[in-house]
C-alpha cells in the first residue's frame, strides 16, 4: 500500500512537472512571436542565468514596459517589496535546466557550442539560400509569484554567438490563460 501510494505520488510530481514546462513553452512561443515571424524557433539547450534582479527595473515597486514591443503604447505592473525580494531570490537561485527536445512545435535545440560556428556557418550559400537559424533563443528558467499566477522569465534573442537583445517577459494568469502583460527591454550588446 506505502508503495503504490509513493509511485502514485511520484507520477502525480512527474506529470505536473510535465504540464508547468507545456505552460511555459507556450508562454515562449507567444513571447518569441510577439517580437518576431519565426517559422523554426531556435533554442539553445541550456538555460540562462539572470545577470540583474528584478528590482532593478522597479521604481517605488512599480514596473514599467510594453504590452507590445513594436506599439509605443506602454504599461506598468506594481509590486510588493516582499514580491520583489522573492523574485531577486529565484532568479539568484534557480538552478540551470537542460531543455528538452521540441520544446515545442517546428522548433529546434541547438548545444551551447554550437553558437561560436554559427557565425561561420552564416557565410555559407545554404544560409543565404533558407535563412535558417538566423535568430536563435536562450531561455531562462521562469520564476514566479501570486500562488504561480504571474510568471517572469529572462528571454535573449541572439543574432551572432555575442550579439543580441534581452527580454523580459511577465505573463499573468487570467480566466481565460495565460496573457502577455509585459515586455521589458532589458539591453542590447
Amino acid at each position: 500500500m506505502l508503495k503504490t501510494s509513493l509511485i502514485l505520488t511520484l507520477l502525480f510530481q512527474a506529470l505536473s512537472g510535465a504540464a508547468q514546462l507545456f505552460s511555459y513553452a507556450e508562454l515562449v512561443r507567444d513571447a518569441i512571436c510577439s517580437i518576431r515571424d519565426e517559422p523554426v524557433i531556435t533554442y539553445v539547450d541550456s538555460s540562462l542565468g539572470y545577470y540583474q534582479p528584478f528590482s532593478y527595473f522597479a521604481r517605488k515597486g512599480r514596473v514599467e514596459g510594453h504590452l507590445q514591443l513594436r506599439a509605443p503604447e506602454k504599461t506598468a505592473m506594481v509590486f510588493t517589496r516582499a514580491e520583489l525580494a522573492a523574485i531577486d531570490h529565484q532568479m539568484a537561485s534557480a538552478p540551470p535546466r537542460l531543455w528538452p527536445l521540441q520544446l515545442f512545435a517546428n522548433s529546434v535545440r541547438i548545444p551551447t557550442d554550437s553558437t561560436h560556428v554559427l557565425p561561420h556557418y552564416m557565410r555559407t550559400t545554404e544560409f543565404a539560400r533558407n535563412r535558417q537559424y538566423r535568430y536563435y533563443y536562450h531561455l531562462s528558467a521562469p520564476v514566479s509569484i501570486r500562488n504561480g499566477s504571474v510568471v517572469i522569465f529572462r528571454m535573449a534573442e541572439m543574432i551572432h554567438h555575442s550579439a543580441g537583445y534581452d527580454f523580459l517577459f511577465i505573463y499573468v494568469c487570467e480566466q481565460q490563460g495565460w496573457k502577455r502583460r509585459m515586455t521589458i527591454r532589458a539591453g542590447a550588446w
